[in-house]
């Protein structure tokens, strides 16, 4: 029994062993976190401006409005008529004379003639002066809505971009952090395998420096799957390339 005993202490010594290389092998890779230099919130924010499809569709209505005053200012055009005509041909020239008897009338030889005429009509009713002139100021009003809703779309914009820069940073910081801890473990744990190994140290302490070890990978890779995920937001809110390697 005894024997038996020992065999199976061994066993699973061994297991823990091959499980814990493996595992250490696993997050040799996990360690390899590249830093990147967050811009500064200012210029964030200035992207997020510059290549928000909220504020593009805000500028191309207010043109909208500012093409629709044009073309209500040129309206009375609308309301020109110009009439013209032309005709070419033989004209007889007649010569109206007085006499003592009357009237004679003379047909002298028929000439060859370009005739035309052109007119120019402008029928503007009454109402036409005030109709345009409201309808003008309906759509000065519709533009300075536009505007204002272009404020407050940047201010929404802009705080939005704090939180999720913030929440960057913070992740940032944390993973500096447990980057840190990490590394320190694992150099806990590596020491501990070979002096459990050599029969320096017991199970009780080799565990308990094992889950530390655990943890800290655990919490570092949570923590790094965070930081890309609000890396990748922040990337989609500004509209640009955020990455920048470490000098």
């Amino acid at each position: 029994m005894r024997i038996f005993s020992l065999m199976l202490t061994l066993f699973l010594t061994v297991s823990v062993f091959t499980q814990s290389a493996v595992k250490t092998d696993s997050v040799i890779n996990d360690l390899a976190f590249e830093k990147q230099i967050i811009p500064n919130l200012e210029t964030c924010i200035q992207s997020a401006l510059t290549n928000s499809p909220l504020l593009k569709a805000n500028d191309q209505q207010i043109e909208k409005l500012l093409e629709e005053i044009k073309i209500k200012k040129k309206s009375w055009l609308d309301y020109v008529q110009i009439d013209a005509n032309s005709r070419y041909g033989l004209f007889n020239q007649l010569t109206l004379s007085e006499t003592t008897g009357g009237t004679d009338v003379a047909v002298q030889q028929a000439k060859e003639q370009f005739n035309y005429f052109a007119g120019l009509t402008i029928k503007l009713p009454l109402s036409y002066f005030v109709s345009n002139k409201n309808e003008q100021k309906i759509l000065k009003i519709s533009i300075k809505e536009s505007e204002l809703k272009k404020e407050d779309l940047k201010n929404e914009i802009s705080k939005l971009v704090v939180v999720e820069y913030f929440k960057l940073k913070n992740y940032y910081d944390m993973l500096d952090a447990q980057q840190n801890n990490l590394q320190t473990t694992q150099i806990d744990y590596l020491k501990a395998k070979k002096d459990i190994q050599n029969g320096m140290l017991g199970m009780t302490e080799f565990a308990s420096i094992s889950t530390s070890y655990t943890k800290a990978v655990e919490a570092f890779t949570k923590t790094k799957n965070d930081y890309y995920t609000q890396f990748y937001i922040l990337k989609i809110l500004t509209g640009s390339n955020l990455q920048q390697k470490a000098l």
